[in-house]
């Protein structure tokens, strides 16, 4: 009996000492790909670019509410063409893109 009333404290206790961070990742622009049409109808639809920047967003919440939230947008794009041709280059700055364990600190401290 005394096992589980210091187990229940316990447990209370990291709960209230605990931030949980998380992080999600959003594209904004995602369109539907498929749909029913009407009975008798052929599925015909115009649909926008689905071209477009992706958001990520870090969150920190503990027992008493949010922490914290954070939005982190991507680098502008270093496409560009080449002189005389239809050819693009794609510059390439070495960091691999993505989320890094230093936007997490950044987030954090």
């Amino acid at each position: 009996e005394e096992f589980i009333k210091e187990w229940a404290t316990r447990e209370e206790e990291f709960l209230n000492r605990t931030v949980f961070i998380d992080e999600a990742g959003f594209h904004l622009h995602m369109v539907r790909t498929e749909g029913w049409p009407p009975i008798g109808k052929r599925a015909v639809t115009h649909v926008l670019s689905a071209r477009g920047a992706s958001q990520t967003i870090f969150g920190a919440v503990c027992s008493s509410g949010i922490v914290a939230l954070s939005v982190r947008l991507p680098k502008a794009s270093k496409k560009r063409k080449v002189a005389g041709s239809s050819k693009t280059i794609h510059g390439n700055n070495g960091d691999g893109g993505g989320t890094k364990g230093s936007h997490y600190q950044e987030f954090v401290l």
